[in-house]
């Protein structure tokens, strides 16, 4: 399947620097001008993203998770440990800032996050995590794709995961093959979205030459792959070192279209959010108070506990426009 490219979206973007001293601190750049951390990537996670709902509101699918992703990821690099609310925070407003979020079916405004390390000196080590809003405009077409597996029948694009489906409509099942790495919380979106449409979800830990025998015997009727987005796409070939499969009729499949339905649906606010993935953002002051603040830039607004540095004011959040608002020092 074949998507419009992303669009980079600078103007939310989002700076949390961490030095000896001070710990993790909220970066503030000043208007028009974007600060970016200095150092090297060392690790980038993706799949935080933002949809648009009814009357204006925006939500956060799962960015909990999300934070814990990115926590492990701090861990795994033996960096100081991002706080999570923080990044909720951050996340927050890099999604305030957005001028634009687009309102299509599966469009969204994708927050990467880029973990960042800087050696100034000899000895010393200086830390960043940026989040980055991307605008990821998707087809609403239902255009089957064509899957590449390895021997371990996982997608070679770390970002697919392949599901099989046995059955017909009314008697569907859905397999997974056993992964220990991939998109672990979108193919958990996916499983708990299959359950609670009524089709079982199992793990079959099957070799590659047990699943192309099964699809050239008919025994799995569709298959489709979910990506790091709440995304399903239908899978109408399947690419392995044993060759070529061709799944069903090539077509999409009933449990295929219902979970791609239901996952448009969740992210967008459409259905009951029963397990509570979804993240409402809180408007702006302006909005909420019917009178002109400016934007909605200090911790302290979002019930957190925070320090402002370098603002021209005595109190929290009192700033001017000469003197910006420039850092926070975080205290969890």
């Amino acid at each position: 399947m074949t998507y419009p490219a992303p669009i980079p979206h600078a103007q939310g973007v989002q700076h949390l620097c961490w030095a000896p001293l001070t710990g993790w601190r909220w970066i503030r750049a000043n208007p028009g001008h974007e600060e970016l951390p200095g150092g090297r990537v060392v690790r980038v996670v993706t799949g935080l993203r933002a949809y648009r709902w009814d009357r204006g509101r925006v939500s956060l699918f799962r960015p909990r998770d999300y934070a814990g992703l990115i926590r492990r990821a701090c861990r795994e690099r033996c960096m100081p440990v991002v706080p999570a609310s923080l990044l909720l925070a951050a996340a927050e407003e890099a999604v305030r800032r957005a001028d634009r979020i687009p309102g299509g079916a599966l469009d969204s405004l994708h927050l990467t996050v880029e973990l960042r390390e800087e050696a100034p000196g000899p000895g010393q080590r200086r830390y960043c995590c940026r989040l980055r809003p991307v605008i990821e405009p998707y087809a609403d077409q239902l255009l089957p794709i064509t899957l590449q597996i390895d021997h371990a029948v996982a997608g070679l694009e770390t970002t697919h995961h392949p599901f099989f489906v046995f059955g017909d409509s009314r008697n569907a099942r859905v397999f997974s093959p056993v992964l220990s790495d991939g998109p672990t919380i979108a193919r958990d979106t996916v499983e708990q979205l299959s359950r609670m449409l009524g089709f079982p979800l199992r793990e079959a830990n099957l070799g590659l030459h047990a699943w192309r025998e099964l699809i050239e015997k008919g025994v799995v009727r569709e298959a489709f792959a979910c990506s790091a987005a709440p995304l399903v796409a239908p899978v109408a070939v399947v690419e392995s070192p044993v060759g070529k499969m061709r799944v069903g009729d090539g077509q999409p499949g009933y449990v295929t279209i219902n979970i791609r339905r239901a996952m448009a649906r969740l992210v967008h606010g459409a259905m009951r959010d029963a397990l509570g993935w979804s993240h409402l953002v809180q408007p702006p002051l302006s909005t909420r108070r019917g009178r002109q603040t400016g934007r909605l830039s200090t911790p302290t607004s979002l019930g957190l506990s925070a320090l402002v540095v370098g603002s021209a004011g005595a109190g929290l959040g009192c700033s001017s426009p000469e003197r910006p608002v420039q850092g926070v020092l975080w205290r969890e």
